[in-house]
């Protein structure tokens, strides 16, 4: 293993979350230490309620140009951020932490896109990535449950 333990090798993957005030990306922040916590501006409908429910763990905001939407439904969100922290941060091992559930219907929140984007992005970038989706297998009412909430709108 050219003289690299499994820790050595660990901290040698740079953590990045995207942070959006949800309750999946809060309960991703609860769990998991990270290198980097992301929020992006977006020109989404709420901003200003998600940047006040997760301002205090913020460590990077990324504005972009004002999304479309289309039925309340964003084009290609997911790609867009995750392709903006591989140019932004891709000069080291990165695994991103995105806060997608079993009950997100959107095209590109499923483990079957995050797999085939994560195929792409190490067939062309400098570095290896990964991107993770720990909470793929919960549904909403586990995740409030597990953050002690009854209810969070995000």
């Amino acid at each position: 293993m050219n003289g690299l333990s499994i820790r050595n090798m660990q901290k040698d993957i740079y953590k990045i979350l995207l942070l959006s005030g949800g309750a999946d990306s809060m309960l991703l922040n609860q769990r998991y230490k990270f290198d980097k916590k992301v929020f992006f501006d977006y020109g989404q409908k709420h901003k200003d309620f998600e940047l006040e429910k997760c301002k205090k763990n913020i460590d990077d905001i990324i504005s972009l140009p004002e999304f479309r939407t289309k039925n309340k439904e964003v084009n290609c969100r997911n790609f867009t951020f995750i392709s903006n922290i591989v140019s932004i941060y891709g000069d080291k091992n990165i695994e991103i932490y995105i806060g997608t559930n079993k009950n997100d219907k959107y095209n590109d929140n499923s483990r079957i896109f995050y797999d085939n984007l994560e195929k792409f992005i190490n067939k062309i970038s400098f570095n290896k990535v990964l991107i993770k989706t720990p909470l793929i297998k919960m549904d909403k009412k586990d995740i409030l449950k597990e953050l002690n909430l009854d209810f969070y709108t995000d």
